[in-house]
């Protein structure tokens, strides 16, 4: 429900009246009728606002990694305009926009110590978007409660997370009836044999698809992130232990995402949706990543990453323009 009750402080400056809705996309047209629908804009305000600050919430965390402005705002640029997150997380309200916004909001409550209550704040609601995201912002903790030898991260994104899994719990319990934290997982999740048996040949074709194809691959429409990734090897021992702990979290649950759900997310969107949220994950390692690659001052390199998020940039432009 968390998507929803996002945008709820704007429905209550909406009107009250419900319009009628005659032609919707497929395959809902069919003998579906008439529906009546609030107002659109405060839903898509919101997934405007929740993209948007999610940004501005990177952007400081870098700041606070001791990134150069210049170079922060680029790098909020790419991510911002190269990537899904223009293309479908700001286009509606999609759980992206909010997942990210609270991805962003616990980067920035473990790049200082002051700042734990955003931590807990960002893990209680998290489950209420997305439950599998938490462990990004849960392995994050742990590094920092490693490298800071202080146990209150580690505990602080624990608890809130606890928290925000009971609260979504007891939702599914009063609207459903039934007591559950797996959410649209519980296909996948309760499967015992696909559990006990897990279909690894299926993991590394959907991992493959979601990277490399044609029509939902995240390296074909925002190609500036594969260059990246071939230097998050040799930046990483710039950045803090919790930057890639958290980095490490979005891959385990890009792992679980793909091992439940197919790479195609279904309908009516641009290119991707299921990669937006480790991509914000990994964002601040791939910043460093992408600092590493201008810092050796190759000219080809510096011009092929460019023409690369020249390239992101007018791919989700089109796109959002699109749909």
């Amino acid at each position: 429900p968390g998507a929803a009750l996002a945008a709820v402080p704007l429905y209550l400056l909406a009107d009250d009246e419900l319009n009628e809705v005659r032609e919707l996309s497929p395959p809902y047209q069919a003998g579906t009728g008439p529906l009546l629908l609030p107002d659109m804009w405060p839903a898509a305000a919101t997934a405007v606002l929740a993209a948007a600050c999610a940004l501005m919430l990177l952007g400081t965390t870098l700041v606070d990694l001791g990134l150069q402005r210049r170079f922060v705002n680029g790098t909020m640029i790419a991510v911002g305009l190269g990537t899904g997150i223009w293309s479908v997380a700001a286009d509606a309200l999609w759980q992206h926009g909010p997942a990210i916004l609270f991805i962003g909001l616990a980067m920035s409550g473990l790049s200082r110590p002051g700042r734990l209550k955003w931590l807990f704040v960002a893990s209680a609601l998290m489950p209420l978007i997305r439950p599998p995201v938490i462990a990004i912002p849960v392995l994050g903790s742990v590094g920092a409660t490693v490298t800071r030898r202080d146990w209150r991260p580690v505990a602080v994104s624990l608890g809130g997370s606890a928290i925000g899994l009971l609260g979504f719990g007891f939702y599914n319990q009063f609207v459903f009836g039934r007591f559950s934290i797996t959410g649209g997982y519980g296909a996948g999740i309760e499967d015992v044999h696909t559990v006990a048996s897990p279909d690894l040949g299926f993991l590394a074709g959907n991992l493959w698809s979601a990277g490399f194809a044609a029509d939902r691959g995240v390296f074909v429409w925002s190609p500036f992130l594969l260059i990246v990734a071939a230097a998050v090897p040799f930046a990483a021992r710039r950045t803090p232990l919790w930057v890639r702990t958290m980095a490490f979290g979005a891959v385990v649950y890009t792992l679980f995402q793909f091992f439940v759900r197919d790479y195609g997310g279904g309908f009516n969107f641009a290119y991707y949706r299921y990669p937006i949220e480790p991509i914000f994950g990994i964002a601040p390692l791939g910043a460093f990543g992408a600092r590493y690659l201008f810092d050796r001052q190759n000219r080809l390199v510096d011009m092929v990453l460019r023409v690369a998020i020249g390239l992101s940039n007018v791919a989700h432009a089109y796109a959002a323009w699109r749909f």
